[in-house]
Parts: C-alpha cells; sequence; structure tokens
C-alpha cells in the first residue's frame, strides 16, 4: 500500500502548483489536496493517512487548530506545518503539534526529502512503544528556537551565513557556549576565535548546529538535580572529544570525524528530552545512588523503549541525517555483529563505556567481535588514560 499524503492550503494556485511538481511522486504515493480543514478532516477520519502538510493559516479553523485536532484525532500522522508568517508566538504554539516546519516560499526539493524522512522513519523504527509514547503526549518534545530558526534557513534553498549568524546572535548564551568550546583545546585551533562567523567556518555548520541544539535542550531542563544536569553536560562533550580521538585513530577523514563528534555530542539527548516528562523523572530518581542511571534494560523493562531509541527517533523526526539517528538510536551496540570495521556507532560506544568506567576498566564491556577485531589491549589501555588525564566525565 502507498503511503498517504495529504497538503492543505486555502491558496489554490499553491495547492495546483504543488500537484504538478509532485506529478513525478503519483506512483510512489497516495496524495490529495485540500482548500479547508474540514474537509481534510473527513478524509482523515475515514482514510488511514501517514503525513499531512497545512499551512499555519487557514480560514475555517486556524492551521494550529487543525493540527492539533491531527495530533489528537490521529496522533500517528505525521505532522508539517508551512508558514508565511513572521509571528513567532503563531510558530510556537504550532511547535506543540507539528514535528516538522517549514517557511514560505519553501523549496520543495526539501519539502518531499522531508516526508520521505518521515515516513521512513516510522517504517524504519525497530521498537514501536517510542512512536507510541511520543505521540500520546500532551506536547511534542520541540526542537529549540534558535535551532528551528536555523534549519528553517536552511530549508529556505537560498540561505545565507550572515542570516545564520543574525539568529545565532539573538542569544548571548548560546554565542559565549559556542565561542568557549571553539577556543578548547580539544578543536586545536591555532588563532584566538572571537565571532561567530569565525566559529561557523571553523566547526562548520553541523557541528554549530548540534551545539546550539544540545545548549538549548540542556537550558530548558528546570526542577530536576542540577548536579546530573551538569554531568550530563560534561558528558555528552567527553563523549564527543574521545569518540572523535577513537575515530581519527581509524579513519582521518574530517567528514567521518566531525560526524562521530557530532553524534557523540548527541548520544544522550533522550536522557535530556525524556526529562521534561514526569513519568521518566520519577522512574529514574529511583536510581539517584547510581547517578539516575538504571541501565538501558531497565528503561525497556518500564518505558518500552530505551533512551536511545527515544533520542534517535526524535532527531529522525526533527530532520538530522539518516548516519546521525542510526549512531545515536544504536550506541549501545545491539548489532555490532554487523559490521565488518570500526564505525563511528563503535567509537561512540567505546568512549561513552571508557568514560564511564575509566577509574573501573573492569566494568568496561565489550563484545568479542571487538576486542578481536576493532582494537588492541594497548588503545584501549591509551584512551582509558586519556580519558583519565583529560578528566572526562
Amino acid at each position: 500500500m502507498k503511503p498517504v499524503v495529504i497538503f492543505v492550503d486555502d491558496e489554490t494556485k499553491i495547492l495546483k502548483g504543488l500537484q504538478r511538481i509532485l506529478l513525478n511522486k503519483e506512483e510512489e504515493w497516495e496524495m490529495k489536496f485540500f482548500s479547508k480543514t474540514s474537509s481534510a478532516m473527513d478524509f482523515l477520519n475515514s482514510t488511514k493517512t501517514d503525513v499531512v502538510v497545512s499551512d499555519i493559516n487557514m480560514p475555517d479553523i486556524t492551521g494550529v487548530e487543525f493540527i492539533q485536532r491531527v495530533k489528537e484525532k490521529h496522533p500517528c500522522v505525521k505532522r508539517i506545518i508551512v508558514s508565511g508568517t513572521n509571528d513567532r508566538n503563531l510558530t510556537a504554539q504550532a511547535s506543540k503539534f507539528a514535528h516538522q516546519f517549514f517557511p514560505k516560499p519553501y523549496d520543495t526539493k526539501t519539502l518531499v526529502a522531508t516526508i520521505i524522512n518521515l515516513i521512513e522513519a516510522e517504517k524504519e523504527l525497530k521498537n514501536q512503544n517510542v512512536a507510541a509514547f511520543i505521540n500520546s503526549l500532551g506536547e511534542m518534545p520541540l526542537a529549540p528556537g534558535t535551532y528551528t530558526e536555523i534549519e528553517e534557513e536552511l530549508k529556505s534553498g537560498e540561505y545565507s551565513l550572515g542570516k545564520i549568524t543574525t539568529i545565532i546572535s539573538k542569544s548571548p548564551v548560546i554565542v559565549a557556549k559556542i565561542l568557549h568550546l571553539a577556543n578548547s583545546a580539544f578543536f586545536g585551533v591555532k588563532g584566538k576565535i572571537t565571532n561567530i562567523v569565525q566559529a561557523i567556518n571553523f566547526l562548520g555548520l553541523n557541528i554549530i548546529k548540534s551545539l546550539v541544539l544540545c545548549i538549548e535542550i540542556f537550558y530548558k531542563i528546570k526542577g530536576f538535580d542540577q548536579k546530573y544536569i551538569d554531568y550530563l553536560w560534561n558528558h555528552s562533550f567527553s563523549v564527543a572529544r574521545l569518540s572523535k580521538e577513537i575515530m581519527q585513530s581509524f579513519n582521518s577523514e574530517r567528514m567521518i570525524c566531525d560526524m562521530t563528534y557530532t553524534a557523540g555530542l548527541l548520544h544522550d539527548i533522550g536522557k535530556i528530552i525524556l526529562l521534561e516528562f514526569q513519568e521518566y523523572r520519577d522512574f529514574i530518581s529511583e536510581f539517584k545512588t547510581e547517578n539516575y542511571d538504571p541501565g538501558v534494560e531497565a528503561e525497556k523493562e518500564k518505558m518500552g523503549f530505551s533512551h536511545a531509541e527515544a533520542g534517535g527517533y526524535l532527531l529522525d523526526i526533527w530532520g538530522f541525517p539518516e548516519e546521525i539517528v542510526d549512531i545515536v538510536g544504536n550506541h549501545h551496540l545491539g548489532n555490532v555483529n554487523e559490521w565488518e570495521e570500526l564505525n563511528p556507532t563503535i567509537a561512540v560506544y567505546l568512549a561513552n563505556e571508557i568514560v564511564k568506567y575509566k577509574n573501573e576498566p573492569e566494568k568496561i564491556t565489550l563484545s568479542n567481535k571487538i576486542k578481536t577485531e576493532f582494537l588492541t589491549d594497548e588503545k584501549l589501555e591509551n584512551w582509558i588514560n586519556l580519558a583519565i588525564r583529560e578528566g572526562y566525565e
């Protein structure tokens, strides 16, 4: 059965333009086009639908109300909002119920790629409990504002470094954090980085985006043990740094190493996002003496999924590259035997184990395949010593 995608917009010219542009997708998708939300909802009530793309401004009910009703009545439908307004309050309201945003006029090629990604995300999800939990929540865990603005600019098709710099510069906290990190010894900068343009040029947009996302999500968490939040922050950066170091010892290609760093930075983002929900807070509070770490199997038993699966799923519907999504979702190595060489997922796994157990190396869990095919005792000892020397947490 073909995936069903519906488009809702009161501007008939836009709908007709979409129909024309998307003619080449007719063999892959069943597509319907509606100028009224009432007609779209009637269709949703009668037909299993995979993706809804709706304008934020509609005449009968607002796009926000419509997308909210879609979420309430059909929570498994993936929801995309498109908007030609600069009203950030309206966008913020819609963000509680939408998976993705697109500014108008939008790049159709990017929109199609996003629809494909959302459809595939559900198909490839091994644990449907993750989607069931996320979709049952009163509000969607949403990508934070600055990160979303950067994504909107990149999706516009003609983004400029100047606009991205302006977006980031609106938040002094993010600017200060990025400059601090860019000037850290790990990145090996030879001169002093003093502004965001230099940081973007030096680190690259993918790492900058991940830093922005990480900074914003950490600053949203309120009312939980601050020592644990600080630990997760330091742990995320420690794993990022060590995983890149490990990857570089096997593959010197910058793109691969940068991807490994980004995935290491975001590997525990599922824990951060789940802290927004009281059910998860109550659960991990039972493990306070273990630094709120119940372990993956206990998470699955209680929640039906792990923090790794939750993090991978959310990064997927937020539009992160498939490679990053796979690394984050699999960083506890459920499929290590499928690989023939050390890759970024194994590097992140190793870094996570080493950073956690650097002072108790006997607790580092490695499969026979990793021990016999991917590393030597000498390499492992060197990485443990590095983690101790650098004070990785």
